[in-house]
């Protein structure tokens, strides 16, 4: 684990970016840089927010900037679904996230 008192401010959003795109490319299955409603509907239920796919899609129309039909994780889309997210239990989230997160 780390020391985060003693990081700075960007050091500590660093890790922070780096724990959410080690998790987004866990389920980026064919690479390519977005996840599909399929995809997101995936993480959102190893977050502990399982999502039915109307509300997926949904999602996926609000925060879709490019219009692709897709959350990207190059501008910032996916980072968007996650600020959106509350974490009622911690529990909930499945442990893959935080070994996916923390590679």
């Amino acid at each position: 684990m780390c020391d985060c008192e003693k990081m700075s401010e960007k050091q500590r959003d660093e890790k922070i970016l780096d724990f959410f795109k080690n998790v987004f490319k866990s389920y980026d299955l064919n690479n390519d840089g977005t996840i599909t409603a399929a995809e997101l509907g995936n993480v959102l239920k190893a977050l502990g927010r399982p999502s039915d796919m109307e509300s997926v899609s949904n999602l996926i129309r609000r925060f879709d900037l490019d219009r692709s039909g897709k959350i990207d994780w190059n501008n910032g889309e996916f980072l968007l679904v996650i600020a959106l997210l509350d974490v009622v239990d911690i529990l909930q989230i499945d442990d893959f996230v935080f070994t996916a997160g923390f590679k």
